[in-house]
């Protein structure tokens, strides 16, 4: 028999009450839909919630949960609308509970992921047509290839089943990639407040002036410089051979940087965007998360891609001398008959992943690349 499911639109459930957070009339949910904003839609068979949808098209997200007998959320869809308006799953989650007491993900509860790239060559299965609004069957249906449901119905009133949780705001929000925040981080006299284990402390950026990064390609690569483990991919935007300045953001007070701008064009930024590498998709980034280049030995550097490909033979047979010498925030080394050369720096906090941001002016126009150290 193929069961019919009706559809609940609502602000979200909740949890720990297992219960329905804020009912929505569905012409303010159609209307929401219609502005990207976020609704969620509860879809039941009888009495009995099924699945879960937590839906926000400004964000190209969509996440479809699934409940168990015990209303705990078993099952994770994480969708997001490309620009053919496909929708493409890019992490498949499960929870296996062993005890019917247990909360929803508990510890105890083992966890199966997996994850998908829209440019995989094995994950055509994963791109699904994009719903029309109420039309919520092929969601539902997305763990069960035969599971096959009837058009939704709008549920006139919660059933008896199903309490209303006592939770006014939503209880989830979209996945947000990770955004840049540099006011303070670019301005000369900037006031950061620093984080450390056990205390923070107020800094002063001094933009200082690194030299000139010259770019025989015009790819641009950031990286740890030594010995650039961790791949020397350019980024996918590309800027006219030349030569451009570098600009630091130095905190004396740390001895180390907060940012390396390399300036395109000496004009107000618009919009900042992530810049990436080949292969890279933002519609793949949960909630916080960036691409980034990794650090390993707490210094940072931009080279032109002809001089990474030669960075590694030239830097290191000579890389204690390089990292040990004290020439201020920054060091500029020539890479010989590549035409380029490298600007390093201290790395923020010292070993991780950081961001690169690329700045545009109001025509769209690249005005600068910013590494952020994160501070």
């Amino acid at each position: 028999m193929i069961p019919q499911l009706d559809a609940v639109y609502c602000e979200g459930w909740d949890p720990v009450t297992r219960g329905v957070v804020g009912v929505l009339d569905p012409a303010v949910a159609r209307a929401r839909d219609s502005r990207g904003e976020q609704y969620a839609v509860l879809l039941l068979v009888g009495d009995v919630p099924f699945a879960l949808m937590e839906i926000a098209w400004a964000y190209r997200a969509c996440t479809v949960w699934h409940f168990d007998d015990e209303l705990r959320r078993w099952l994770k869809h994480d969708l997001r609308r490309l620009a053919d308006d496909d929708l493409f799953l890019i992490e498949a989650v499960e929870w296996t509970y062993f005890d019917p007491a247990h909360d929803e993900f508990d510890p105890s509860a083992t966890q199966e992921t997996e994850e998908y790239a829209p440019d995989g060559n094995d994950a055509g299965w994963a791109h699904h047509p994009m719903p029309q609004f109420g039309d919520w069957s092929s969601l539902a249906a997305l763990h069960d290839d035969g599971l096959r449901c009837l058009a939704c119905v709008d549920a006139a009133a919660l059933p008896e089943q199903v309490a209303p949780s006592p939770l006014a705001e939503p209880p989830w929000r979209p996945p947000q990639p990770l955004q840049p925040d540099l006011d303070a981080v670019l301005q000369n006299g900037g006031r950061l407040r620093l984080a450390y284990e056990d205390a923070t402390e107020d800094s002063i950026v001094e933009l200082r002036e690194a030299g000139e990064l010259r770019m025989p390609t015009g790819r641009l690569v950031a990286a740890d410089p030594y010995p650039l483990e961790f791949g020397n991919k350019p980024f996918t935007e590309t800027v006219p051979p030349g030569s451009y300045p570098v600009i630091i953001s130095y905190l004396p007070d740390s001895g180390t940087t907060a940012a390396a701008r390399l300036v395109i064009r000496d004009e107000p930024v618009e919009r900042w965007e992530l810049a990436l590498c080949a292969g890279q998709d933002t519609i793949a980034l949960g909630d916080g998360e960036f691409y980034g280049f990794g650090v390993d030995t707490g210094t940072a550097c931009f080279v032109d891609a002809a001089g990474a490909d030669a960075l590694p033979a030239l830097l290191e047979p000579r890389w204690i001398e390089f990292h040990d010498r004290e020439h201020g925030p920054t060091q500029t080394v020539d890479l010989g008959e590549s035409g380029a050369n490298v600007i390093s720096w201290a790395s923020g906090y010292g070993d991780g992943s950081y961001p690169t941001w690329i700045g545009r002016t109001k025509g769209g126009e690249i005005a600068c690349f910013v590494a952020d150290m994160l501070m």
